[in-house]
């Protein structure tokens, strides 16, 4: 009998082991990464930041960060246009550190409120892998993420950047419409990334306001030129002392230089570097 649950003993020994070698061993995926993300947040200050890189087109990736350092500021959007090796290279380091297999590490039904935390998803062809560092994940996995962070880092230096809004000062008052001016109704663009404009309609008055959301897009130069305009029936309810957010998608990208936006009787300008 002792030797019997001896033996019993040692085949659940040498499963385990097998289990815990596979598990690391083979953390590796072969299949082509499509797109990775990354965010990070959740302090009391209610800043976060967010990194993305995906294809672009057969040549090119793309890298968009963004966020900010307090709750008061807008998330301005930066995107880097690099080549699509980024995303074969992010590969190898995840391959490298055996990281397939994170999204399995353990994680404590307990959570510590106020406290930040970052999260990475790595979207493959055949497979998403996604964990947190709220996990307890292996060392190998936490230098791995360093390594991947700093890579993208550097490939935003040497790539080429594309227009964009200025990256609000991260100590400074927040100078937004998210609290609307008494007395006056404004409008402001806020972020623009790819073909997207986002805009803020502010109220300051008594009133709730209703805004027709048909647009009109300037370039500005020693004159200004319609680039886009498109015509809406909807209309954006603007309750008083408050704001609206809007997301225009634009036929096509913005090219550095300043633009004149008109909704209405509201006028705005913003400049993409």
């Amino acid at each position: 009998m002792k030797k019997k649950m001896t033996l019993i003993l040692g085949a659940l020994a040498c499963g385990i082991g097998i289990w815990a070698v596979s598990f690391w061993a083979f953390g590796t995926i072969d299949k082509p990464l499509i797109e990775f993300y990354y965010s990070s947040g959740g302090d009391m200050r209610g800043g976060y930041r967010y990194t993305t890189v995906k294809s672009l087109d057969k040549d090119y990736a793309l890298i968009v960060t963004g966020g900010k350092a307090w709750h008061g500021l807008d998330a301005v959007a930066q995107e880097y246009k690099v080549p699509k090796a980024v995303l074969s290279d992010i590969q190898g380091i995840f391959n490298k550190h055996k990281m397939g297999n994170s999204d399995k590490a353990f994680k404590s039904p307990f959570k510590v409120l106020d406290k930040g935390s970052s999260s990475y998803t790595f979207e493959f062809e055949n497979k998403r892998v996604r964990f947190d560092s709220e996990q307890m994940l292996s060392e190998d996995t936490r230098l791995g993420v360093k390594e991947i962070l700093t890579y993208i880092g550097a490939q935003c230096k040497k790539g080429e950047k594309l227009p964009g809004l200025p990256v609000p000062n991260p100590n400074a008052e927040a100078n937004n419409l998210k609290r609307p001016v008494e007395g006056k109704l404004a409008m402001e663009v806020f972020d623009y990334h790819g073909k997207i404009m986002n805009v803020r309609i502010a109220n300051g008055l008594k009133n709730q306001q209703e805004i027709p959301l048909s647009y009109k897009l300037y370039k500005q130069g020693d004159e200004q030129i319609l680039i886009s305009e498109k015509q809406m029936d909807k209309k954006a309810k603007v309750s008083a002392n408050s704001s609206n957010e809007i997301e225009y998608e634009l036929p096509e990208r913005l090219q550095a230089g300043e633009y004149v936006l008109k909704i209405a009787n509201l006028e705005t300008r913003f400049v993409l570097k």
